[in-house]
């Protein structure tokens, strides 16, 4: 009896008129016949059994899992500002064949069934979500604004113009339908989709950028008598969306703290809640932040947003210098617990934002490295290393900065204003820090040069001895003597042949494959560092020319005396370039002790000097 009492209450429709082809204008669809003959209940009950599970269940399924898909491969950035929805609208989209398929159905829906079945409203509803989730905001407004006048109140079968004396109630004016929902008109029949018509036009306004008009719409709406109590919340999420567009973010949190109930799911109820504590903290609001922060670290299922929640929690409250150390402590102990290990990235992020707000540059700057040497999240690692390079930029340290703007992915930075000044300075920072290195090999050589023989002696053959370190390489005895050895081990002579570590007396079995055996492969690894030293994982590995530039690259000082190649004291070049390999000899013929190689070196300064100064006024805009 309930389901024939469902069926019986039905809401009124309109009519269609069509243009068909002549060869069909004498036939009729049934929505044209909806008013020829007596609607009686059994054929009400035929039409909203089948508009409602053929057409409208179908079509809205469809509509619900382009929503789904959209929201599936969203992905938030929780360092800053949520969006209002975890979907966007060029995600919907993208599944545009497949809204277009809603929209036939809904159509065909309306068509072919009697105006006056209970289902045509919702699918005109549903048509217009169709066109907005497609991004065709005209033609959502165009089908929302059909449905404020078509399934406006009627008296005596006559429309009542909306906000005229005709919908005057008790002296006050009104936009919505009225819904007299007692129980049993709950139990038999369904509300009129006007009211959420009306809400997805304010919307589509808003997605459209009308928001003055959307503003009007909402205030007409909240302040309506008649506005049905189940679609409050509604409401409140569409004020909270129309306040967060204009960036009234206590007004947008405090709308849509009301408006939770209509979060789809418990990952979606804990996002906004961290959007309203993000909006609270905005507007120095700290306590109602940290306990929203509180509410979707408890809520989420996202250990991300857990950690960021629990860390913006932490961040919360005063800013003196007290509150922030502590603040800083409780984050290093966070960092330390085994729960949080994965996202120490996060952390000491954290830890540097703070570090900043005391002023202290240098334990920002480690913690900021730290946060990069256990980052194994490349969206979090770019940003500590773009955060780290502006800070040194920002100092005037360029080679520091050098390094980590290099170290960024461009490709990777989803602001556009970060990716422009990541392009505008990565590469004049470059040339700066690369003429700063040769300015301060200069300074050093030149300052080697005024030494004593046997001091500079001394010290160059301290330089050559690291290197040999650095490259893996025994202390030889000609090293000491007189440091004459070439460094290049490709062309020191073996007095040992090695031993063949591939034959059954090197310890391989018979039949047993070198490379199974760990035993024999640390064996040859360590030959072969002896032999060679530390190589770099290149191409070409075995041309000393590539490993110098590598070894350049990363130790400045021992390489400083092979780097550069200055006019020896004969005129010719030194003997480090026509050696192929750094000398001892070699490093000591770069040392300026001439007036001709004092002359190269102070020009090599005045290059660097003024290609700095160049890059300084055409490339940052940097006058002083």
């Amino acid at each position: 009896m309930v389901a024939v009492a469902l069926q019986l209450a039905a809401q009124p429709g309109t009519e269609v008129e069509l243009k068909k082809p002549e060869k069909y204008k004498n036939r009729k669809l049934a929505a044209e016949k909806s008013n020829e003959k007596k609607f009686s209940a059994p054929k009400r009950f035929i039409n909203n059994t089948v508009t409602h599970y053929n057409y409208y269940f179908n079509a809205n399924n469809r509509l619900n899992e382009i929503v789904l898909r959209a929201k599936q491969t969203y992905r938030d950035d929780f360092t800053t500002l949520l969006p209002f929805y975890n979907y966007t609208l060029d995600g919907t989209a993208q599944s545009a064949g497949e809204i277009d398929s809603v929209i036939y159905k809904c159509t065909a829906g309306i068509l072919l069934h009697n105006l006056n079945n209970d289902w045509i409203d919702n699918l005109y509803l549903l048509m217009g979500k169709a066109y907005y989730y497609r991004k065709n905001f005209d033609s959502a407004a165009w089908v929302f604004s059909y449905m404020n006048y078509a399934f406006a109140p009627k008296d005596g079968g006559y429309d009542v113009p909306i906000g005229s004396n005709a919908s005057n109630t008790n002296g006050v004016f009104t936009i919505v339908t009225k819904e007299k929902r007692t129980f049993w008109k709950r139990l038999t029949s369904q509300p009129s989709s006007r009211n959420e018509a009306l809400l997805w036009m304010v919307k589509t306004q808003m997605a459209a950028g009308a928001s003055a008009d959307a503003g009007s719409l909402l205030q007409l709406l909240a302040k309506d008598p008649n506005f049905p109590k189940h679609l409050k919340s509604d409401l409140a999420e569409l004020q909270a969306y129309y306040f967060y567009q204009n960036k009234v973010y206590d007004s947008a949190a405090m709308q849509l703290s009301k408006a939770l109930v209509n979060a789809a799911n418990k990952e979606e109820r804990s996002r906004w809640e961290f959007l309203i504590a993000q909006m609270y903290q905005r507007t120095g609001n700290y306590t109602d932040a940290a306990h929203f922060y509180g509410e979707a670290a408890k809520h989420t299922i996202d250990p991300v947003m857990e950690v960021y929640a629990n860390l913006n929690s932490v961040t919360m409250g005063s800013n003196d210098q007290k509150a922030l150390k502590e603040r800083i402590e409780k984050l290093y102990r966070l960092g330390k617990k085994e729960k949080y290990q994965p996202y120490g990235d996060i952390v000491y992020y954290a830890v540097a934002q703070l570090e900043l707000e005391l002023n202290r540059f240098d334990a920002a700057t480690a913690a900021l490295e730290k946060s990069i040497r256990v980052s194994t999240n490349p969206e979090q690692k770019n940003a500590s290393c773009l955060l780290l390079a502006d800070l040194f930029f920002d100092k005037k340290q360029y080679v520091p900065a050098s390094k980590w703007y290099d170290s960024i992915v461009v490709q990777s930075l989803r602001d556009s204003v970060q990716m422009n000044r990541v392009l505008q300075r990565q590469p004049a920072v470059k040339i700066i820090a690369t003429n700063i290195a040769a300015i301060d090999l200069q300074d050093s050589l030149q300052a080697l040069a005024v030494k004593g023989e046997k001091d500079r002696e001394a010290i160059v053959r301290k330089l050559y001895r690291q290197l040999r370190k650095q490259q893996g390489m025994k202390e030889k005895e000609d090293d000491d003597a007189g440091g004459n050895a070439s460094f290049n081990p490709a062309v020191t002579a073996n007095t040992k042949a090695p031993a063949d570590l591939f034959t059954t007396g090197g310890g391989v079995a018979k039949g047993e494959w070198y490379f199974n055996n760990e035993s024999l492969k640390s064996q040859g690894f360590n030959a072969f560092k002896l032999q060679w030293g530390k190589r770099p994982n290149v191409d070409n590995w075995r041309r000393q020319t590539e490993i110098d530039k590598v070894l350049a690259a990363n130790s400045m000082d021992p390489n400083a005396l092979s780097d550069v190649a200055l006019p020896s004291q004969d005129g010719k070049t030194s003997a480090s370039d026509i050696g192929g390999g750094i000398t001892f000899e070699g490093m000591l013929a770069n040392i300026p002790t001439t007036p001709a190689m004092i002359d190269a070196s102070n020009s090599i300064i005045s290059k660097a000097l003024l290609s700095n100064g160049l890059t300084f006024q055409n490339n940052l805009n940097d006058y002083l």
